[in-house]
């Protein structure tokens, strides 16, 4: 396992929990944490400042009727009771280990963390702070990867709720990530976002190993979901296991509609400038890596392309804000206030 070079950190093991295998000790000042016997699951909680919703998703966790797994919580320096909710899920069960960082790194960076600080798993899962989970979660997910090898990730359907846990909606559409063919699971992600719920599937270890970290720019998610879905197809159970928590607080509601790629961008860490073209960029880079042969690359860069006629709007934006012309007109009017004075 991994941790980033420098980094001041803090982990908090569990003394044993009965039925769990993990085995981990107290570690300081970035040292490697030893797993003894690491479970077939890692499962990572990214957070700052999330305590009204913390212990519902933790809850759900820890009740999961499959208990093989770690349940790894990074903390980008909260400064709620966040903290304190999190000792004490480590004190009192061995599955749990807290990272606490000295210093807010930003969600990108927290969130590729707690990838590479986890054990040496065979499945992976990403997990947020405010969602919840039914018990059978896990135990279907790594089943329908257990039955079909050349699946790569695994999600249930999606229940939508509110800050007060109400149900708001439910996902019945089949998705076409299933689908035998790279090109159509990737027209799936770009053509039809319904959700991108997908980044918090069960995922194979040896799938992510093959895969760029989450990338700092808009549409980093649906980026993600494209890396793994050109590697082979998704599982679904077709039970509502998995609840996305719909709030105010979630970063992308405070979110001015018409600056939702520049805000998106700065948020996780990248450049705000040519946000759209960036997302572009990163989406072809994601298909010229995959281990594809030339047919289906080739029609993956066709799906591409239609997204990005699709999206000529937002792309010539772009261009309109940021471009050369935009930014000569800008030291122009700066030269011509200068003046002025």
């Amino acid at each position: 396992m991994e941790h980033q070079s420098g980094a001041r950190l803090l982990v908090f093991a569990g003394k044993g929990t009965a039925g769990s295998r993990a085995s981990v000790t107290f570690v300081t000042h970035g040292e490697s944490v030893p797993v003894v016997t690491a479970p077939r699951l890692a499962v990572g909680l990214y957070i700052y400042n999330g305590e009204h919703h913390l212990a519902a998703t933790v809850d759900s966790l820890l009740s999961q009727t499959m208990s093989d797994f770690v349940l790894d919580i990074s903390d980008n320096a909260s400064t709620d009771m966040t903290e304190e909710m999190c000792r004490s899920y480590a004190a009192a069960d061995s599955r749990v280990r807290y990272i606490r960082h000295d210093q807010n790194r930003g969600p990108t960076w927290n969130f590729n963390f707690v990838e590479r600080a986890s054990p040496d798993t065979e499945l992976y899962k990403w997990c947020a702070h405010d969602d919840v989970y039914a018990p059978t979660y896990l135990e279907r997910c790594v089943a329908k990867l257990d039955e079909r090898p050349e699946v790569v990730a695994c999600h249930s359907r999606v229940r939508y709720i509110n800050e007060r846990g109400d149900e708001l909606m439910r996902s019945f559409r089949q998705m076409d990530y299933t689908d035998d063919r790279p090109w159509v699971r990737l027209n799936q992600i770009l053509m039809r976002p319904d959700d991108h719920s997908y980044a918090f599937a069960v995922m194979r270890r040896s799938a992510l190993a093959r895969m760029r970290p989450f990338q700092p720019v808009f549409k980093g998610d649906a980026i993600l979901i494209a890396e793994l879905t050109l590697l082979g197809p998704f599982g679904e159970v077709p039970e509502h296991l998995f609840a996305n928590r719909m709030h105010p607080s979630r970063a992308t509601a405070t979110m001015a509609r018409g600056r939702i790629p520049r805000v998106w961008a700065e948020l996780f860490g990248g450049s705000s400038k040519f946000p759209m073209w960036r997302t572009l960029a990163s989406l072809r880079q994601s298909i010229s890596s995959a281990p594809l042969g030339p047919v289906a690359k080739a029609r993956c860069y066709k799906v591409l392309t239609r997204w990005a006629r699709s999206e000529w709007a937002s792309l010539a934006l772009d261009l309109g804000t940021d471009g050369p012309r935009s930014v000569t007109d800008r030291v122009r009017a700066g030269r011509r206030r200068g003046g002025e004075r």
